[in-house]
């Protein structure tokens, strides 16, 4: 692929292969002459050089243009030639390329010894992107094959082209297509157009713009063809080098080559040729070598670390993301063992334009294992909440039903009875087992004196052999005793302790009442032996997890690509390790290779080659499994509307663990994560901190192993809810009245969830979905402040906010701009299939009145006046930084709402702390809705607006920020601000107490029965008499929809009046002026996301879960067209008539 370039040798070895070869060398000459004289003139100004190494450089590159271009002209058939077979060069013809290397100072040493220069150490290779070399093209816009190539590149070579060792440069050729030429050229038919970059189409491209390359995989690229970017490229070497090993540099690389040549030369000139005759010293006197950055010599540059970072950010956004997302939706799982980790989402940060960092994925990193030690999918969580895992666990379920495989039967989990109900509500006839590393560390954290107690190891041996009959081994995994067993042996291990005396601290006794609790309901008990169910496998994973960029700066975008770049290549590994009974024939054929998208790429050309009857066998494809699944950074349902408020899981700060067995973790294990476990220990059973430190009363009777123990003092209490968190308590009074909307999917509808959770009491709340009245507020409109406190209240849950504070013009966007999911599929719809509409041609043209439920005008509408064409969106959005971005892009929430930034949004905040008196032990959801709003209405109020209005996570978070602070100044009384003075702090110090007063006997009124409300709108459903028309409907709420379905998930809320009423019918005709009008809004007039009204807002969200592109039909008129998924049991009116396809209809 490199060739060594002499023009005077290569010129000497074409004269015999070429007619009138005389003419066409003197030509040649005349051409390089040209050419660089070209190409200095189109340079820059600043960048025009006219120093001798640039000339030696482009005269270089000009005469390897010309020798690309004879080549070519010799190996092409004239074009009135008859002949339609490939002309054949002749043997002794010199084929050289693509990548030319200038002559080394071994060919001066050879053919002129006397004379040596270090001139030419300083040219650097050339890569030539040429039809010649590459013939296999088309064209990069329409894929079409009626293309001409036409010329070299007008401005010569790119100059900027990063390698391993030193710095190159490239020169393409420019293609011409013809169809692009009718459609998009001087007086084309759609002349002027632009594509989704906003950019004019064109129809000539050059090979050396990264647009030609835009569509094709890393790995489809021709081998020898750079990498390239906007501005530079990379050699295909640095480029696999960067996606194999991720340096942080090749700076070393750069100058050790700068060094070595500099010896070269050296080395060279010391055994020179000196001529002995006596005509004066016939050699050159020694050079100063070059300085590797000086421009008119060596002028080397080495890749940055930015540029290395997003080359493997661009990798995986185009590469690996597709890859790890598809080979995950293959795997299965009989057992599977969940669990979150929190340090690497510590790094997984999103940078505003100040570049201050904010930690958003509270949730950390949840992932899930099979048997067989692979992770199946995994994500960033935005909470710690269980209905996270519920999302990502019905993703399973698809997936399970797809391949034709049954549900698990066995989860693994480090807290069963907190999730056990989410779980269930996915698989219900699963079984939820806790983890036995985590029963270990619980009673490991109530040992006197943690790990410095002698006795220590022997106690948590005893009772790891309590639970586990064998440990794991090479061949087979670990055996448990029965629960029966199993219970016995536990009390039997904690009373010998009890009785030798020295171990147990004074907690240990409720510690031992609370996971024998566990081990009474089989927690602990294993249904099957056979396969692996502990939890030390993905304790061990979290090592890999935590290992991601460890000590240093990171953030959300180089995170999440880290994430999908670690569990392919683990799960390979893991694969092929031979300790697993993993027998994929696809993983065995990529023989370890995490480029499974290349393997099975060239496993189905290779298919498609074989012949029929042919004695070679086909090889193993990667099914494509459409459960829907999406893994990293994905949109939340319930944290996007604010059903979950908690408590972060403390991490540990230095976890090693690995996946080992049981034995090794606990024996090994640090103290400080017996510190996190006397936390949850702590939160969970109530305890006094101080019972840590002391010794164990003897004299205290064991539990007995039949009862069911309590687990705290408090009573605990089941509420109905479809919520329930890791560490969440909340209060019965807000906890009967909760539920969590279905999450917003494009095709796939989830199933409701309807499940009992064990909860207990603290001061805590969860926020849940807020109702409205029948009339919702109206674009604009705002509440007034008396209704703060009243049922009627609303907010708006998904915040999506297109006005930004710009950032520096050097940095660029490394994805594109988003847009609303369901306008961004139907732009790309309209931009490569013609509009079909779905309303017939021939159907009723009248204008259609639809009658509604609430005192709104009627909308008249005709079929010509929803055919209409909308205008495309022009793709301008205020500019987000990179993980801004990022976040936006895969949670639907604008980053910038979840902070209260300092200034006037801090002072904004703590005037109405002072002002709504929170506090956050009594503060509820539909307080922080309520004064959320209220928040909102004050930035409003600022001069000049705020630039994004704040949803209720941002005052949580500050609150809990705030408070401490506030009670650490009032301890050191210290109350001064930055300007020295005291009054402000003083004022806000004193402004709210932050004592908690215990309730008392009232705590008893709290029993009392709630009143019923719809659990759709959250409205009070009989606020009047029987009869009364304040009352809620029974078969639907103000909107017209129904308040549940069955088998699918009922309609955000709440819907823009008449397109549902009744309960029972549907009316397109109103659903499809409304997404005219929503479109409008956007994109024509530019009204920003959070002023839209809360009918828009949810609109928005049914069309994305309900709209379906047909892609591929047999009918021509139906491919391309947008259609809408019915709800089956709403019916359309007989008086309007719409085309109905597929079961189910849409």
């Amino acid at each position: 692929m490199s060739s060594v370039f002499e023009v005077a040798t290569i010129q000497e070895q074409l004269r015999p292969h070429l007619k009138d070869a005389k003419t066409k060398l003197k030509s040649w000459d005349t051409k390089v002459a040209d050419h660089v004289a070209s190409w200095i003139k189109a340079a820059p100004a600043e960048s025009r050089g006219e120093d001798s190494q640039t000339r030696l450089q482009l005269t270089f590159e000009a005469n390897v243009v010309e020798y690309v271009a004879l080549m070519y002209t010799e190996s092409r058939h004239h074009g009135n030639s008859k002949s339609t077979g490939p002309k054949i060069l002749p043997k002794g013809f010199p084929i050289l390329g693509p990548r030319f290397v200038p002559p080394s100072l071994l060919e001066a040493r050879k053919r002129t010894p006397a004379n040596i220069q270090p001139q030419s150490l300083y040219i650097r290779p050339l890569n030539v992107v040429h039809p010649f070399y590459y013939d296999d093209f088309c064209c990069p816009q329409c894929d079409s094959t009626d293309i001409k190539w036409d010329s070299w590149t007008g401005g010569g070579a790119r100059g900027v082209v990063h390698g391993v060792r030193c710095e190159e440069r490239a020169i393409g050729y420019q293609l011409r297509c013809n169809e692009c030429k009718k459609k998009y050229g001087q007086g084309g038919s759609e002349a002027g157009a632009k594509g989704p970059d906003n950019e004019k189409l064109g129809y000539s491209f050059a090979t050396t713009n990264p647009k030609f390359w835009a569509k094709r995989q890393h790995w489809e690229i021709p081998r020898g063809v750079p990498i390239f970017f906007h501005r530079c490229a990379l050699t295909r070497e640095l480029f696999d080098l960067i996606i194999e090993l991720r340096p942080s540099t090749t700076s070393e690389l750069h100058l050790l080559e700068y060094k070595q040549r500099e010896l070269e030369y050296l080395e060279a000139y010391r055994t020179r040729f000196i001529p002995t005759f006596n005509f004066g010293s016939a050699t050159d006197p020694i050079q100063e070598f070059s300085a590797p950055y000086s421009i008119d010599g060596y002028n080397d540059e080495s890749i940055t670390d930015d540029l290395i970072t997003d080359t493997f950010i661009e990798f995986t956004d185009r590469t690996r993301a597709v890859e790890c997302s598809k080979y995950l939706r293959t795997l299965k799982a009989i057992c599977i063992n969940l669990d979150n980790t929190f340090k690497v989402a510590k790094k997984a940060t999103v940078v505003n334009s100040s570049n201050e960092r904010s930690k958003l994925m509270k949730g950390g990193v949840l992932s899930v294992l099979n048997e067989l030690n692979q992770i199946i999918c995994w994500r960033f969580c935005q909470s710690e909440s269980t209905q996270e895992i519920v999302e990502l666990l019905e993703g399973l379920k698809r997936r399970f039903a797809l391949l034709g495989v049954d549900d698990p039967e066995m989860v693994t989990v480090d807290n069963c009875c907190h999730v056990r109900s989410g779980i269930l509500q996915v698989f219900p006839l699963i079984k939820v087992l806790l983890d036995v590393h985590h029963l270990l560390m619980r009673y490991g954290a109530v040992i006197l004196n943690g790990t410095r107690n002698p006795r220590r190891a022997e106690v948590m041996k005893d009772l790891r052999n309590s639970i586990i009959k064998e440990p794991a081994n090479k061949d087979s995994p670990a055996r448990y005793w029965t629960q029966s067993e199993q219970e016995a042996r536990l009390s039997d291990a904690f009373t010998k302790w009890v009785t030798r005396g020295g171990v147990w601290s004074a907690a240990a006794h409720n510690v031992h009442n609370a996971q024998l609790n566990h081990v009474h309901r089989g927690c602990l008990a294993r249904p099957r032996d056979d396969i692996a169910s502990d939890g030390s496998r993905i304790e061990g994973s979290h090592k890999g997890w935590n290992g991601l960029q460890r000590s240093v700066a990171s953030g959300l975008k180089l995170q999440t690509s880290l994430g999908h770049d670690f569990v392919l290549r683990r799960n390979i590994r893991v694969a092929l390790d031979g300790k697993t009974k993993y027998d994929d024939p696809f993983v065995k054929s990529t023989f370890g290779s995490h480029h499974i998208g290349l393997v099975d790429h060239n496993a189905s050309l290779w298919n498609a080659l074989l012949t029929p009857g042919s004695v070679l066998s086909q090889r193993p494809r990667l099914v494509d499994v459409p459960s829907e699944e999406k893994f990293g950074i994905v949109p939340s349902a319930h944290a996007d509307t604010f059903d979950g408020l908690f408590l972060i899981k403390p991490e540990p700060e230095d976890e090693d663990v690995d996946s080992m067995g049981l034995e090794d973790i606990y024996s090994e294990q640090p103290g400080e994560m017996y510190t996190h476990h006397r936390a949850i220990l702590i939160e969970e059973l109530n305890l006094d901190p101080k019972l840590f430190d002391q010794p164990l009363d003897v004299a205290l009777s064991l539990p007995q192993p039949k009862q069911e123990l309590p687990l705290n003092s408090a009573s605990t209490r089941t509420v109905s809810s479809s919520t329930s968190t890791v560490g969440l308590q909340i209060k019965q009074s807000e906890a009967e009245n909760l539920e969590t909307p279905t999450p917003i999917r494009s095709v796939s509808i989830a199933q409701p969830r309807n499940s009992d959770i064990a909860m207990t009491d603290i001061s805590l709340s969860v926020d849940v979905p807020i109702r409205s009245t029948a009339n919702t507020s109206i674009q604009g409109q705002k509440r007034k402040e008396s209704d703060q406190d009243s049922d009627d209240l609303v907010i708006r849950t998904t915040i999506l906010d297109n006005n930004s504070d710009t950032i520096p013009q050097t940095k660029k966007a490394r994805i594109d701009k988003p847009v609303y999911p369901i306008f961004a599929a139907l732009r790309a719809a309209a931009s490569s299939e013609p509009s079909t509409s779905i309303i017939p041609s021939g159907s009723n043209n009248t204008p259609y009145s639809v009658p509604t439920t609430d005192p709104t005008p009627s909308v008249q509408l005709s079929v010509e006046e929803l055919n209409k064409p909308l205008p495309l969106p022009d793709g301008t959005v205020n500019k987000l930084t990179p993980s801004q971005l990022l976040f936006q892009t895969g949670t639907g929430i604008n980053p910038r709402t979840l902070q209260i930034a300092y200034g006037a949004e801090f002072y904004a905040f703590m005037d109405l702390r002072l002002q709504r008196q929170w506090k956050t032990f009594e503060m509820t959801p539909k307080r922080w809705a309520a004064d959320t709003e209220l928040y909102n209405d004050k930035l409003r109020l600022l001069p000049g607006g705020s630039t994004s209005y704040k949803h209720p996570r941002a005052l949580v978070d500050k609150l809990a920020e705030i408070e401490p602070k506030i009670i650490h100044r009032i301890q050191d009384d210290n109350y001064k601000s930055k300007c020295g003075k005291t009054a402000y702090w003083k004022k806000h110090c004193d402004a709210v107490s932050l004592v908690k007063v215990e309730p008392g006997e009232k705590a008893a009124s709290t029993s009392a029965r709630k009143p019923q409300t719809c659990t759709r709108c959250k409205t009070l459903k009989y606020p009047g008499s029987s009869g009364s028309p304040e009352n809620h409907k029974k078969l639907f709420c103000s909107d017209g929809f129904r308040p549940t379905l069955t088998g699918e998930t009922v309609a955000p809320w709440p819907l823009p009046p008449g397109v549902f009423s009744a309960g029972i019918h549907f009316h397109p005709r109103v659903l499809l002026a409304h997404v005219r009008e929503v479109y409008t809004r956007l994109f024509v007039d530019k009204i920003k996301r959070e002023d839209l009204s809360l009918e828009d807002d949810a609109f928005l969200r049914l069309l994305d879960s309900r709209v379906v592109i047909v892609t591929g039909s047999d009918d021509d008129k139906l491919r391309g067209a947008v259609l809408f998924k019915m709800f089956a049991t709403f019916s359309i009116p007989a008086t309007d008539t719409f085309h109905l396809y597929y079961p189910p209809q849409y």
